[in-house]
């Protein structure tokens, strides 16, 4: 069997603890060195330099935790979604971990060519006036048709209006302790990319919320998708239909 007419065993994955830290490059090494170990019936490219055949999700900003992390193996032959699972985290380290798998036709697009879109949830300290501010603020920023945040790069500073990019946007009061959850459904991947950072700062900067508020951000990415007609699909789950999170 030819690589062009491999199968794929695509992976979905977690990022957590020390391992957020880990670059997007550092991050997929990882995961990669450890489907080698596992002896997956990898497919390589390359005809002076042998590379493993593999498609992966966009990057994950370095500090946030996931559990929509997607890869695709290209595999010379079938095996058992569950064997490759349990192999693979046989090989991986602490902070990884397979939470599902499959195998995928050789006609399918790769995953790194479906997501285009991200589901995220932010979490803050945040007391019950702060919350209220936030609703405020997230209420006038999804009835503005532009809002701008200055993006700075290592050669260039612009301002980006980021409001085509954001689909939708909600607070809520965390019930059993002081925090406030911002969840995100935003471009991420063949569209573009919007930065929840950066929406988490703009909507803090709106409420002028204190340095100790801003402190305490932890933002994870929840679910990946690839939206049709408004719907959004996991690659997991391809003709699952999803109003949040798969």
């Amino acid at each position: 069997m030819t690589a062009g007419e491999a199968l794929k065993l695509r992976v979905q994955l977690s990022k957590e603890g020390v391992l957020r830290y880990l670059s997007h490059t550092e991050y997929w090494r990882t995961v990669m060195m450890a489907a080698k170990r596992s002896g997956l019936p990898l497919v390589y490219t390359g005809k002076y330099r042998s590379r493993m055949k593999i498609s992966y999700s966009p990057p994950l900003p370095i500090g946030f935790t996931s559990e929509c992390e997607l890869i695709d193996f290209f595999i010379s032959h079938y095996i058992s979604p569950a064997e490759a699972q349990r192999t693979l985290q046989l090989n991986l380290p602490e902070g990884i971990t397979v939470l599902r798998s499959k195998v995928i036709g050789s006609g399918s697009a790769p995953v790194g060519r479906l997501i285009d879109t991200a589901l995220y949830i932010a979490t803050m300290k945040c007391g019950h006036a702060l919350a209220k501010d936030l609703v405020s603020a997230v209420n006038d920023f999804l009835n503005s048709t532009e809002v701008y945040v200055r993006r700075v790069q290592p050669r260039s500073v612009r301002d980006i209006n980021i409001r085509g990019g954001v689909h939708r946007l909600e607070v809520a009061e965390a019930k059993s302790v002081k925090e406030c959850l911002l969840t995100m459904v935003v471009d991420d991947g063949t569209r573009g990319t919007i930065k929840p950072r950066e929406v988490v700062d703009y909507l803090l900067g709106v409420v002028k919320a204190d340095p100790d508020v801003i402190e305490t951000v932890r933002i994870h990415r929840k679910a990946l998708f690839q939206m049709r007609g408004g719907r959004l699909i996991s690659p997991m789950e391809v003709r699952a239909r999803s109003r949040w999170g798969g």
